[in-house]
């Protein structure tokens, strides 16, 4: 599912799809279920999960609880987590 709005685009993607790096560069929102979250400076990383698929959420704007339901928009791109590189969400700060 996709919303094209006249001032932004926001893709609604489920995690299934992988969030291909196609992706990267544009606004997509994902919801799901929190798993572990990790305290990053004055900012957190999380692992996002919807079913069997996972998705690590970088966030300057909050550290949700675990097992929290959450919708994240941000950008697509790679990230290395647990010294892993994989593709990442980072959530917007508006």
């Amino acid at each position: 599912f996709f919303n094209d709005t006249a001032t932004t685009e926001i893709y609604t993607l489920s995690l299934h799809d992988a969030l291909p790096i196609c992706w990267a560069d544009h606004e997509v929102q994902v919801e799901g279920r929190v798993a572990e979250v990790f305290p990053v400076g004055d900012s957190w990383a999380w692992t996002l999960v919807q079913g069997r698929d996972t998705i690590v959420v970088f966030s300057r704007v909050r550290g949700p609880k675990p097992r929290a339901h959450v919708i994240v928009q941000g950008t697509v791109s790679r990230g290395v987590f647990g010294g892993e590189s994989r593709l990442a969400l980072f959530e917007s700060t508006h």
